[in-house]
Parts: structure tokens; sequence; C-alpha cells
């Protein structure tokens, strides 16, 4: 599994770790994996792979954050807190996208509308690169 499987388990020793020592759950659901320069095919084999041959049951931790969402692995790019990180393609269509939900809400409300974040939270995402 290459590097793969030792991230993973890092992250889920980060999750366990936020559980026990501070009490703090983090949200698999707003959790990301991103895998870019391969197939979305792929990556997701390569994650299943990583589950499927974990003798330790370290992995269990993050099987919910499998099981909520198939968009939790990315190969095209993704949003963290609220910025585009990936290709340039990615990155413009993002705004792009964002510009037209603005003016769509300032054009059927006549105002604008921010949204208001009223509870914290942690972003961890997984940056993972396949060399050669």
């Amino acid at each position: 599994m290459g590097h793969i499987q030792p991230t993973l388990q890092a992250l889920a020793d980060t999750v366990r770790s936020f559980r026990q020592d501070a009490v703090l759950e983090v949200c698999l659901a707003k959790c990301t994996i991103y895998m870019p320069g391969i197939q979305i095919e792929r990556a997701h084999n390569l994650i299943r792979d990583c589950f499927d041959s974990d003798m330790s049951g370290k992995l269990e931790t993050l099987r919910p954050m499998l099981a909520q969402n198939l968009d939790v692995i990315q190969v095209n790019g993704l949003c963290v807190v609220g910025t585009p990180v990936g290709p340039k393609d990615y990155v413009r269509e993002y705004v792009r996208n964002s510009v037209a939900q603005v003016a769509l809400k300032e054009f059927t409300f006549g105002v604008r509308h921010d949204e208001v974040l009223d509870d914290t939270f942690l972003c961890i995402s997984i940056v993972i690169q396949e060399k050669g």
C-alpha cells in the first residue's frame, strides 16, 4: 500500500487522540481524501484495498467516513474552508460557480445574504499523490 495506509492510520490515530485526549469529535463527513493525478476509480480501489488489508484494525475508526459519502475521495480538486485547492481549471470553475451563486442570491433577494458559522469545526484533508 506504499504510503497510503500509514497516512490513513495517522489520520485514524489523530481522530482517536482528539476523542480520547480532548473529548472532541472529528466530523468525518467533512473530511476529504485528495488524490490528484489518478482516476477516481483507482483512488477508490486504493483506499478500499487499504481498509481491506488493515490487520491492525486501526482504520475502522475511519470506516464511517467512507460509508457516509462517496465524494469523500476527490481527484480533481477540493474546497478547504471555502478555498478551492487543485488544478487551475478546478479553481477557476469553483470561483465561476461561486460568483454565479452570489449573483443569483442578490438577484433573487435583492440583498446579499452571508452564511455565518456558529459552530467550531476541524478540517482535515489528506493529499496523496501517486509517484511516477
